[in-house]
């Protein structure tokens, strides 16, 4: 719990600045969190962005033993599966847009930059190779050894 006094102190890094960014105080001084210092989104380092993707790492570690255990049997358990599935999810979304630097917190702007790195030409559309069959066999691939045939008699 983060108590009022040390909020002047708080630690720099990405939990508290999404706070900053979209806190809504929902009881109590409205004001409470203007004494924290700013804390800029572009200001933050790559390992505030580790430490996220560790963290739901183990989200993913603890819904892996859900399964295990068949914690999933239960609507509670699934809800509870799929709503770490889903942080870890965003999160591989903002560890990408930071690697990028070009991290936003509004899920919309999100959405909006990670389009834009994209290769605009992979933009909603499968491979190209899924709808072309190979025509010929590449010489990489060998083809198959049959009793008879040239290798055959070479072994």
């Amino acid at each position: 719990m983060l108590k009022a006094e040390n909020l002047p102190a708080a630690e720099y890094s990405l939990m508290h600045a999404e706070m900053l960014w979209g806190h809504r105080v929902v009881a109590g001084d409205e004001d409470v969190l203007a004494s924290m210092p700013p804390m800029p989104f572009a200001g933050l380092g790559l390992a505030e962005f580790t430490r996220l993707m560790l963290n739901r790492g183990s989200l993913l570690l603890m819904n892996r033993r859900a399964l295990l255990t068949g914690a999933t049997a239960e609507a509670a358990g699934r809800e509870q599966f799929m709503k770490y599935l889903f942080k870890a999810v965003l999160a591989c979304g903002d560890a990408r847009l930071a690697a990028a630097d070009h991290y936003h917190p509004a899920y919309t702007e999100k959405w909006q930059r990670l389009q834009q790195l994209q290769h605009p030409r992979a933009r909603n559309r499968p491979p190209r190779f899924r709808h072309r069959p190979l025509r010929r066999r590449p010489r990489s691939v060998a083809r198959p050894w049959r009793p008879g045939s040239r290798s055959a008699r070479l072994h």
